[in-house]
């Protein structure tokens, strides 16, 4: 960081625990750092993983709705090939968690119901 950027960067006071002043000090020696270039480093990690972990989360709740509205896409299958007529409400619910779920390049085979 150059000195405009120093002078001009937001600074924010920490109260630190007895010993991790020291704790701090001595991994940024270990990695060639100072301890501000230490600090900003393990906090910018810490952030990127917190939103590592957000979208984890978030891609699995997606996974889980996903297989929800399979298993009642698969039931729905189910029943038409138990009856022999399907209804108009069994082929609308069809064609709607198709169309949900079809990429951009099949959505001509979620159009045949509309």
């Amino acid at each position: 960081m150059n000195a405009t950027n120093s002078r001009t960067a937001d600074k924010f006071v920490v109260r630190l625990p007895d010993g991790m002043r020291e704790r701090v000090a001595q991994v940024a020696r270990d990695n060639h750092r100072s301890m501000n270039s230490e600090i900003i480093e393990r906090l910018e990690q810490s952030l990127l993983n917190d939103q590592h972990n957000t979208a984890q989360v978030q891609a699995g709740s997606a996974d889980d709705n996903l297989k929800s509205e399979l298993v009642r896409a698969y039931k729905i299958i189910d029943r038409l090939l138990q009856n022999a007529v399907p209804t108009q409400a069994d082929i609308q619910e069809v064609l709607h968690l198709v169309r949900k779920q079809t990429p951009l390049g099949l959505s001509h085979i979620a159009a045949v119901g509309a």
